[in-house]
């Protein structure tokens, strides 16, 4: 039946003529006599004849009619068999079979649900309280700090005020060191210490010899051997920053600024004359790398930073400036270097092998003594190039 027969029959129904009146009033009577059989009501033929004229004359009524008897149809075509269908395959039966099963199913996964129900609890109830020690851990190392630069006299470089400094360092790492602290919370406390101004160096220039740089100040805050691994310092300004030694594992260093900082190894021998004094290129038990194994370096502004000896593995270092960097004995082995300046860089006894994105050009630039050349032939390679060109 296609859309226009549809649309016929209803406008027949809808508005019939007189003698489609009497044609619909028999076929009324009919279909009312044939649901009276089929649900074995009482009642007679002139019973449907009088309900089918009532019907008829009323057009609210034929339409609700008419779409009565479309549902009943769908029932028959539809309900019905399936209803046949689970009868006949005694689904209750197999269900009422099962009953026993589905029941000790049930007392087994009442416990479970109740256990992983107190378990998800558990473990939102102790992440609360994890952050709340959290938040009152940099509370009491911001109000200990505050303490000390309130008995302050002068500044904290000035020579009277070396107890109080070293106290300062001492608290500064020692929260650092804390495995309570996430690495959210110690990219938090560090930008603070930015902000303040702690935590950078400075470089002027020698009035006797205007092209030499030479220390105005050194940090007031020396981050050597922090652990920061994980941390977020995104952005922060860390410039002539002091972090010989310190662990930057997988930390977000995107778009830093540790233009001059000095990363190199940190030298922890005993004597305290040696305690100033870097072993370039052998390490022993008496040093310690930066580890930056894995870090987000990316954009990051390494320029003049000292990189010695520092643990790059795996480092993103994609469009950092390293221009004039100390990367003297580091390990940048699979480390991405994709569009990375690395003019003048030194990179004596460097381990580049299995380095990611490095062309013949950014090498060329950098100052070669020793070096241990990736062990892939560069993208944009021209000639050879010399590990020992610059010894």
């Amino acid at each position: 039946m296609n859309l226009r027969t549809i649309k016929s029959n209803v406008a027949r129904w809808l508005r019939p003529t007189e003698k489609d009146k009497a044609e619909i009033t028999h076929q009324i009577s009919e279909r009312l006599r044939y649901n009276r059989q089929l649900l074995k009501r009482s009642g007679t033929v002139w019973d449907d004849e009088e309900q089918a004229q009532k019907i008829a004359l009323s057009r609210r009524r034929r339409l609700k009619f008419w779409l009565n008897q479309r549902l009943i149809s769908a029932e028959k075509r539809r309900v019905e068999p399936t209803a046949k269908w689970v009868y006949g395959a005694d689904l209750f039966k197999i269900i009422e079979r099962l009953s026993p099963t589905l029941e000790a199913l049930g007392v087994i996964a009442i416990p479970l649900v109740l256990f992983f129900a107190t378990q998800r609890y558990q473990d939102g109830l102790e992440q609360r309280e994890l952050e709340k020690l959290q938040q009152e851990t940099v509370a009491n190392y911001l109000n200990q700090l505050s303490t000390i630069l309130l008995d302050l006299e002068g500044d904290l470089r000035d020579p009277q005020n070396q107890e109080l400094r070293t106290l300062a360092n001492a608290t500064t790492l020692t929260l650092l060191r804390d495995p309570n602290l996430d690495g959210l919370r110690k990219g938090q406390v560090i930008e603070f210490l930015s902000q303040m101004n702690m935590v950078q160096g400075g470089l002027g220039y020698d009035l006797k010899n205007l092209w030499s740089e030479v220390d105005v100040n050194d940090p007031v805050l020396r981050l050597d051997n922090a652990d920061l691994s994980n941390a977020n310092l995104a952005f922060i300004n860390l410039r002539y920053a002091l972090l010989r030694g310190a662990n930057l594992s997988n930390a977000n260093l995107l778009a830093i600024k540790l233009r001059g900082a000095d990363l190199g190894t940190l030298d922890v021998l005993p004597s305290s004359k040696s305690s100033q004094r870097y072993i370039p290129f052998r390490l022993d038990s008496f040093q310690v790398r930066t580890n930056l194994n894995g870090a987000n370096l990316n954009s990051a502004d390494l320029m003049d930073a000292n990189l010695r000896g520092a643990d790059l593995r795996g480092a993103d270092l994609s469009s950092a400036e390293l221009q004039d960097a100390n990367l003297r004995g580091a390990d940048l082995r699979g480390a991405d270097l994709k569009n990375a300046s690395m003019e003048h860089a030194s990179l004596q006894r460097a381990d580049l092998r299995g380095v990611r994105n490095l062309t013949w050009r950014q090498l060329k630039g950098a100052n070669l003594c020793e070096t241990q050349l990736p062990d892939y032939q560069l993208p944009d390679y021209t000639s050879k190039l010399d590990p020992n060109k610059d010894c």
